[in-house]
């Protein structure tokens, strides 16, 4: 009698005598419907991390074009305190929002120089 569990990339052959007790015959047919049901929960587990990764570059990818647009409205409010009529409590705050903006930039590596 051949007992055959192939779930790919396992492939098992067992070659077993006639008179194999039903038992044995039994416990090997579980042992086999163990191993798929692995694959399938490592299967499904890797589809998960997949998206959940898919998902994460979205978010780091909403992050940076947030982070252009805050920076770019820093540098249209100085450039509005730099030509002058804004009052001193609107340049503290513009300041405040600078020295944030310069928290979260230093947390994040900056690219290197393309040679």
């Amino acid at each position: 009698m051949l007992f055959h569990l192939k779930v790919d990339p396992i492939d098992i052959r067992i070659h077993l005598p006639a008179h194999t007790e039903p038992e044995l015959k039994a416990m090997l047919m579980q042992i086999a419907n163990s191993v798929s049901s692995v694959k399938e929960i490592v299967m499904a587990t890797s589809a998960d991390v997949v998206k959940r990764l898919n998902d994460l570059g979205v978010e780091i990818g909403k992050i940076g074009t947030e982070t252009e647009t805050l920076l770019q409205t820093i540098a249209d409010l100085r450039a509005a305190v730099e030509a002058g009529g804004i009052t001193p409590e609107v340049e503290a705050a513009l300041a405040a929002v600078e020295a944030q903006a310069k928290v979260v930039d230093d947390k994040v590596p900056d690219v290197p120089p393309v040679a």
